[in-house]
């Protein structure tokens, strides 16, 4: 489990007050948490080393961490794009993303695959926690989207059958 250390600073803070004037200090006391007895990876050479064991999935996951825009957690590539670019079949590739996805290491929205915040991300607490709302966002749409397929497909089928839609 991972330990997190506390660090409390003792301070005084002023306010005035606007309507009398008078100035006020007022004692403040801030907590900090920071991690502690963690451990570091380096990714980037953990998936070379991977990669030189031959598997093109891992080939395809190291490319996905290497061209994703650092702001955003956002791959803007086709599954082709990415068969071409990697030197994979395009069956490989979309066997890979489909696993990944089912594995929550990526959600895709039209055009976009987005690397899970919860995995790799570069950047400060606060664009992590907005990179993650939008990742949670997209999840939740495309859940929708599929209920909506499969409704549709349903409904499809009972017409097929020349049975009324019942939903």
């Amino acid at each position: 489990m991972k330990k997190k250390q506390r660090k409390l600073t003792l301070g005084i803070k002023t306010f005035t007050d606007h309507e009398t004037g008078d100035v006020i200090e007022v004692p403040i006391l801030h907590e900090e948490s920071a991690d502690f007895n963690f451990e570091k990876i380096w990714l980037g050479h953990v998936l070379t080393a991977l990669e030189e064991l031959g598997s093109k999935k891992i080939k395809i996951l190291s490319y996905l961490f290497r061209v994703r825009e650092k702001s955003n957690n956002m791959v803007a590539k086709t599954l082709m794009e990415i068969a071409k670019e990697t030197d994979t079949s395009y069956p490989t590739v979309s066997e890979t993303i489909n696993l990944l996805e089912d594995n929550d290491l990526i959600t895709r929205k039209t055009g976009v695959i987005i690397l899970n915040p919860g995995m790799i991300f570069k950047g400060n607490h606060h664009n992590r926690v907005r990179i993650m709302f939008e990742y949670q966002s997209v999840k939740k749409i495309e859940v929708k989207s599929n209920d909506e397929v499969e409704l549709k497909a349903k409904s499809k089928k009972k017409l097929l059958k020349g049975k009324p839609d019942e939903d």
